[in-house]
């Protein structure tokens, strides 16, 4: 489940999961669905990452940053997101991607930054959530 939450300024999502791997995938998916509306076509790259954080919270935050800069940078949008491993401290993953089609596709939202502000990332009794601020 993915809920958005007001923030000053900012605007940020809260995430529940039955597990980490779940929540992670989810995450990477609410953020491109804040960030483009498009018809949803046929991967036509694959992109490796591996990435790494301290702890649950720093992770999130590194690996939305990851995928928001592969956006901005590259302006690819996950299809589909096959995490291969997950710990507290890192995360690697195969990314299906399309390139941005402004014929198709349309800018939701700008999203300047994955921000620490108000990070949370817990499991309790077996469900996981997260809790991400957004700089737009």
């Amino acid at each position: 489940m993915v809920r958005l939450i007001d923030h000053t300024a900012d605007f940020g999502i809260e995430l529940e999961a039955g597990s980490a791997l779940e929540l992670f995938e989810d995450a990477a998916k609410a953020l491109f669905d804040l960030l483009v509306h498009g018809p949803e076509a046929e991967a036509q790259q694959a992109v490796s990452v591996d990435v790494r954080g301290q702890d649950w919270a720093d992770l999130m935050v590194n690996w939305l940053r990851e995928l928001l800069y592969l956006w901005s940078a590259e302006q690819l949008r996950v299809v589909r997101v096959n995490v291969s491993h997950l710990r507290q401290e890192r995360i690697k993953a195969e990314l299906a991607m399309q390139p941005f089609n402004p014929r198709t596709d349309s800018v939701e939202q700008e999203i300047k930054a994955v921000t620490y502000h108000q990070i949370e990332v817990a499991e309790e009794k077996g469900q996981w959530r997260a809790r991400v601020i957004f700089d737009v």
